[in-house]
C-alpha cells in the first residue's frame, strides 16, 4: 500500500518567520517548533541564501550584510562593467554608422 504524502500549502509571511526562527534557534529546532519537515524549511533557507526570497527590511545578520566599504566596491564593479558595455554598444553603433554612409554612397554611384 502506497503511503500518501499531503502537499501544505503555507503563506510567505509564514516562510518567512521560519527561517527567520531557524537562524535564531537553530534549524532542528525550528522544525520541532514549527512542526514542519526539514526538508521544507532547508528549501526555505536555500531559497533565502539565493536571494530569492526577502525577509525584510532589517533582517541582515553581521554575517551576511554587506559592509559599506564592500557594498561601496560592488556597485564600483558593477558601474565600471557597464560603463565598458556602452563604450561597446557606442561603438558598435559609430560602425553601424559607418557602413550605412558607405553603402549609401555606393548606391548612389
Amino acid at each position: 500500500m502506497a503511503i500518501m504524502r499531503i502537499m501544505r500549502s503555507y503563506e510567505e509571511e509564514f516562510k518567512k518567520n521560519a527561517v527567520t526562527l531557524a537562524q535564531d534557534i537553530g534549524l532542528t529546532k525550528a522544525v520541532n517548533e514549527l512542526g514542519i519537515p526539514s526538508t521544507t524549511l532547508n528549501n526555505w533557507i536555500r531559497k533565502y541564501k539565493k536571494g530569492e526570497m526577502d525577509l525584510g527590511p532589517g533582517t541582515q545578520k553581521p554575517k551576511t550584510a554587506l559592509t559599506l566599504a564592500e557594498e561601496v566596491k560592488e556597485l564600483r564593479q558593477t558601474v565600471k562593467q557597464q560603463e565598458m558595455e556602452l563604450r561597446e554598444k557606442e561603438r558598435t553603433i559609430d560602425i553601424l554608422k559607418e557602413a550605412s554612409i558607405f553603402f549609401a554612397q555606393s548606391r548612389k554611384k
